[in-house]
């Protein structure tokens, strides 16, 4: 018995050619579509609304913009095309040209239209740069009694590297006194971020916060919520007591504690995670209680160990 040997043939795949060129149609229409979008002037930015301006130029932030238009898109495309504009970029530019400004929201509108929305932040309080300088309080009558002393004040000067002559000795024995100097002050806004340099004016009402780090415009000076309390504080002397806050500094006193500095001459310690009210309570029963009248004697009240107040009064010397 003889077996045929069956040979079967592979069938070629079908309609490849159909498929190829669909695909490659395909490929077309979605490449058309996405020129149409990116090149079309369909789509091409010819309005911007700019809204929220208070103290800045409105054109000053059109240049910006109308640059970003221009340049900041990929090589490939064309920037002026609303796909294509980097909002996140203007933004970065616009808060660091601008530190006066908070933020900046943008919204695109098709086709064409952007529209921009400024939020500059807000006066809240001033912050100072200052230094603490050291100036010796010298009498008029103790450098005449110094110079009439026995001549061995001066031997004994002479063998002190520290001082050579008698108005050296009178230098070193007198008291010192502590003056503060303003370097220079910037508003803050209400998150504790300075934006805008300005003079510090004696006497003026707004909250003044004080510290020896150079700062730069954008940075923060303080935390929020320390920032509140000063504001909420000062508000709250004013309104109930016969003295006023001038300042408060930040650094002098270890987190959270900050000074107080009054048109009395003396200081207020706080403890800022506690409430602002509750202290002064305390503090104005003492100084009504306690100090009354001898409120030009004192140094300074210490608020910050729970419901007890530590004060002194300064040298009568």
């Amino acid at each position: 018995m003889k077996h045929k040997k069956i040979i079967l043939k592979q069938k070629k795949p079908k309609n490849i050619k159909k498929f190829f060129w669909a695909g490659f149609v395909l490929i077309l229409i979605v490449f058309s579509f996405v020129g149409y979008l990116f090149y079309s002037s369909f789509f091409k930015i010819n309005q911007v609304n700019i809204s929220g301006l208070k103290t800045i130029e409105k054109k000053e932030i059109e240049e910006i913009i109308h640059h970003e238009i221009q340049f900041s898109g990929p090589s490939l495309f064309s920037s002026l095309n609303i796909f294509i504009f980097n909002e996140a970029h203007a933004r970065d530019k616009i808060l660091n040209t601008y530190p006066g400004i908070r933020n900046a929201n943008f919204k695109k509108i098709l086709p064409s239209k952007l529209y921009i929305e400024i939020e500059e932040r807000e006066k809240t309080a001033i912050y100072c740069q200052v230094e603490e300088i050291v100036i010796p309080e010298i009498k008029e009558d103790d450098v005449k009694n110094k110079k009439g002393e026995n001549n061995n004040i001066i031997e004994e000067a002479d063998r002190s590297s520290h001082a050579t002559t008698t108005e050296d000795i009178v230098l070193e024995e007198q008291p010192k006194k502590i003056e503060t100097k303003i370097k220079k002050c910037f508003y803050l806004d209400l998150d504790g971020t300075i934006f805008l340099e300005t003079p510090y004016i004696i006497g003026s009402t707004i909250t003044a916060i004080f510290s020896k780090a150079d700062l730069k415009t954008g940075e923060k000076a303080t935390n929020e919520s320390i920032l509140n309390f000063a504001l909420k504080t000062k508000k709250i002397v004013e309104e109930n007591s016969d003295f006023s806050i001038k300042n408060f500094s930040i650094d002098k006193l270890s987190p959270p504690f900050i000074e107080a500095s009054t048109n009395l001459g003396f200081n207020i310690y706080f403890d800022t995670t506690k409430d602002a009210l509750s202290q002064i309570l305390v503090l104005k029963e003492v100084l009504d209680r306690e100090i009354n009248q001898k409120k030009s004697q004192l140094d300074y009240i210490d608020l910050r160990v729970g419901n007890k107040v530590f004060y002194k009064f300064r040298d009568k010397n």
